[in-house]
């Protein structure tokens, strides 16, 4: 019992932290491992190399989704230009089909 006492001496005002820490980790379901991977990043200086990734990667991710946005639209655009073409050659056919033919052979001679 008095080991006991003697280590919560030492740590008492440690503890506090060390049961946040606890609390903290357990409510966002974290086992033993990821914190212990969590620590190695901090430990090697990983973590601003990992958050300088994750800006980098979501910067990609907006300009991939404006570049979607803008190829959506110009697919749309070429798709209304191509019905309006297809309308405007269908009408251009019925036209000629109700020429006179006799029209054009006179041009030919």
């Amino acid at each position: 019992m008095s080991t006991l006492a003697r280590i919560y001496d030492e740590a008492k005002y440690d503890l506090y932290d060390l049961l946040e820490l606890h609390r903290i980790a357990k409510d966002r379901g974290m086992e033993k491992q990821d914190i212990i991977n969590a620590l190695e990043f901090v430990k090697y200086n990983q973590l601003r190399t990992l958050q300088d990734k994750v800006k980098s990667l979501r910067n990609e991710i907006d300009r991939l989704e404006h570049e979607k946005t803008k190829a959506s639209s110009e697919y749309f655009k070429l798709k209304t230009m191509i019905g309006e073409a297809q309308q405007t050659l269908a009408q251009k056919r019925k036209e000629m089909a109700h020429m006179d033919p006799m029209d054009d052979n006179r041009h030919l001679r």
